[in-house]
């Protein structure tokens, strides 16, 4: 574990925001990854095994927003926290305050999905729009 702990920290710098951002290879949606024994893992479970100890079953771990965590390629420690999918999407779920086509997430223009058990807001602006193209296009 110290040889590891000194592979995380040699890749590593310290930013602005007090994260540790890894510079070392990536994923293409941001979070960093290390070869270790012949297998790529994510650095930031890495940095949670070597510094606060293993992830439960069926846990994941979660970049703290609210500890200042900014970046999926931070390592720090005390921006890492072992919590259930669930809990992980609620808090990436609550810092989307505006849908992709820009309009705000308001209770009026919220509207609430299911999918295969799971539960998700949609833009109720973008929601109808898509529905007017689709009857539009229907009606021919």
């Amino acid at each position: 574990m110290a040889e590891l702990a000194e592979r995380l920290f040699a890749k590593s710098v310290i930013a602005d925001t007090g994260c540790r951002r890894w510079t070392g290879a990536h994923t293409p949606k941001g979070y960093g990854q290390i070869t270790v024994s012949g297998k790529i893992r994510p650095v930031h479970v890495l940095a949670h095994e070597v510094w606060i100890g293993s992830v439960p079953d069926g846990y994941e771990v979660d970049h703290v927003h609210a500890r200042g965590c900014r970046y999926r390629d931070c390592i720090e420690p005390s921006h890492l926290e072992a919590v259930t999918h669930a809990e992980n999407v609620r808090r990436a779920t609550e810092l989307k305050t505006h849908c992709p086509k820009d309009h705000e997430y308001t209770p009026d223009n919220t509207k609430w999905k299911t999918k295969q058990g799971y539960r998700y807001r949609v833009c109720r602006r973008c929601f109808n729009d898509d529905r007017n193209a689709r009857r539009t296009v229907l009606r021919g």
